[in-house]
């Protein structure tokens, strides 16, 4: 119980706080600081709520522990829904003033979930509204630290990932069928105008990072298989690396996995520590404009995030680095813009049914292609 809601709540966290950056929606002000430590903390309670949740069943005071994990946990997300409420009148508020029907916005209200928001609105109310809800915030924030910091006194196994998601995942490569993947015309034309275009992070880092993120089986890898293997993709960078990193985040693997691709017979290749596996790195990669996709990250943080990255600051501008992963934090850690960050959602039903229609003629060539290679063999 505790775990599932713990990761509703930190998936919330992060949407506002990537909100509050990319969006201009500073609807809440003088909160960022407690909203990172929010983040943080569940990350590091996330850590230990396996161990956790087994034994609450013979002892008491963990037990406890996880009820008040529960409690504040359930106040954050009732936080960060009226939080999305006023996000969502402001963005109404906008379209008004932008010249949109009043009746459109009547409409928009009738789906808000708080009757807060059709009512009340003059500027003092909103300003009344959102110090509640930045009060509220620090107030759970403090509550959640105590939460966090006494998780020492239980001893918990830290266990970041389960052994059912290690039987879940298998090795990825590049290759893909392009005829199996639908739906996605639109992401694949966003992507590949921030692949192709010549623009480099600010900060003056020559290449851009681009997460690619998803809930598990919507197709994030096949869909990074389809534009890396796309011969635009082929002509436009001067060398292509695809690493499945998979849980967890071992960057001495991911960083031999890059010099293999980039020469495969130098001999520190064989290394067992991180710095000349680096230092490798950061000679062949002068000077090239590179593509490289990390596919299935689970656990960076920005102790073994920021060595690779470093590594990597030889580069060509244009260069671009592609990750897909299931969670936001990941594209967090990455530093990625907010505005270069792919959410994958469900495919619509209409584009189910438009495939739905289309495959029965699909599998007919498929079954009168098999039977004529039977034939020739």
């Amino acid at each position: 119980m505790a775990e599932a809601l713990v990761s509703v709540v930190l998936e919330q966290l992060v949407s506002i706080a990537r909100k509050q950056i990319g969006e201009e929606v500073r609807l809440v002000v003088n909160v960022d600081r407690e909203v990172e430590n929010l983040i943080y903390h569940f990350n590091a309670i996330q850590a230990v709520l396996q161990d956790a949740e087994e034994r609450q069943v013979k002892e008491a005071r963990v037990r406890n522990w996880l009820r008040s994990l529960e409690d504040v946990s359930y106040d954050i997300n009732d936080l960060l829904d009226e939080w999305n409420t006023e996000i969502l009148k402001q963005q109404i508020e906008k379209e008004e003033k932008e010249g949109v029907a009043l009746t459109k916005r009547k409409k928009v209200c009738l789906f808000i979930p708080s009757p807060s928001v059709c009512c009340g609105c003059g500027p003092i109310d909103k300003v009344v509204r959102r110090h509640d809800i930045a009060k509220r915030i620090k107030e759970t924030h403090e509550k959640l630290t105590d939460i966090a910091n006494s998780k020492q006194n239980y001893n918990f196994h830290e266990n970041t990932i389960r052994a059912t998601e290690k039987l879940e995942r298998v090795e990825t490569s590049s290759f893909v069928q392009v005829s199996s993947i639908i739906g996605r015309e639109e992401e694949k034309n966003r992507l590949m105008s921030m692949l192709l275009s010549e623009s480099s992070q600010q900060g003056g880092s020559p290449f851009v990072v681009i997460p690619i993120v998803g809930m598990g089986g919507l197709g994030k890898t096949a869909f990074a298989q389809l534009v890396y293997n796309d011969e635009n993709i082929k002509t436009h960078f001067d060398t292509r690396i695809w690493v499945c990193v998979s849980d967890p985040f071992e960057d001495i693997k991911i960083a031999r996995a890059i010099v293999e691709v980039l020469n495969n017979g130098d001999d520190r290749i064989n290394s067992t520590s991180l710095q000349p596996l680096l230092e490798c790195i950061n000679e062949y990669i002068s000077g090239k404009k590179f593509f490289l996709v990390l596919d299935d990250v689970w656990t960076p943080t920005i102790d073994n995030w920021e060595p690779l990255m470093g590594a990597l600051q030889n580069s060509a501008i244009g260069s671009r680095i592609l990750v897909t992963t299931r969670k936001d934090t990941v594209a967090t850690v990455t530093g990625a813009a907010a505005d270069h960050v792919i959410h994958l959602n469900i495919l619509s039903d209409k584009i189910v049914c438009n495939y739905s229609i289309k495959l029965p003629s699909l599998i007919e060539k498929e079954m009168i292609s098999l039977k004529r290679l039977g034939e020739k063999l």
